[in-house]
């Protein structure tokens, strides 16, 4: 779409001189403003923002943006730093939030998601959406097909891995996705610290031998990654 050429000219021009932190605090900023208009008109379902770091998560109202504002922000700060251009995510999530700020500072953005309606939704109302920047791959993570649509995109500066909670997709998007990860990339899971039933990810940390760094600003999400060697 031609507005999203002009926007994108427009944020990398305007933080071409910006500190990290400064471009992390204004996609922050517009994430905010896009997910209070949708808690605006989904007021009945959705009842907060931003997940609250307190909160027993798996008993929480539901939130637009579900991540800890603070881990979202050191996350953000961690690709940035660490030059991150094209990255593979699992899981796009009802409203796309973590999608629509990896598309505000990197190049390449691709997410795997199982339910359709969430990627039409995104890119109905997205003027950002860009085929040539945002591609979505359709269909359950742990498919061949999928997986092999994701390989079509070549090697990965990062993975978030964020999509089915369970023990068993946890470890086989960890087998299948890692592998597209260059040498020295990222390698993320959201939902580190959360281990109650249907959430796999810290018994699936415990368990793959690698010096795990942990994001966590939160009783029980958290985000955690390892540099790939």
């Amino acid at each position: 779409m031609a507005y999203y050429n002009w926007f994108n000219t427009y944020f990398k021009e305007k933080h071409k001189n910006s500190t990290t932190d400064e471009k992390i605090n204004d996609v922050l900023l517009m994430l905010e403003h896009r997910g209070s208009e949708y808690l605006v008109h989904n007021y009945e379902t959705y009842k907060q923002l931003w997940i609250d770091p307190n909160e027993d998560i798996v008993n929480s109202k539901p939130q637009i943006i579900q991540q800890i504002r603070e881990e979202l922000y050191d996350f953000l700060k961690l690709l940035i730093e660490n030059d991150v251009k094209k990255v593979l995510q699992i899981g796009l999530g009802h409203f796309g939030s973590t999608h629509f700020c990896l598309s505000l500072i990197c190049d390449e953005v691709v997410t795997v998601e199982y339910d359709i309606k969430n990627i039409t939704n995104y890119s109905n109302r997205e003027l950002l959406h860009n085929q040539n920047k945002e591609h979505f791959v359709y269909g359950s993570s742990i498919d061949a097909s999928v997986i092999n649509k994701a390989k079509s995109f070549g090697e990965f500066d990062a993975v978030f891995i964020d999509g089915n909670h369970s023990y068993e997709y946890v470890k086989l998007d960890w087998e299948n996705y890692s592998k597209l990860v260059k040498k020295n990339g990222i390698v993320a899971f959201h939902d580190a610290c959360l281990d109650a039933e249907r959430y796999g990810t810290p018994k699936v940390l415990s368990e793959i031998g690698k010096d795990i760094t942990l994001i966590k600003h939160s009783k029980e999400v958290g985000i955690a990654y390892y540099i790939n060697d």
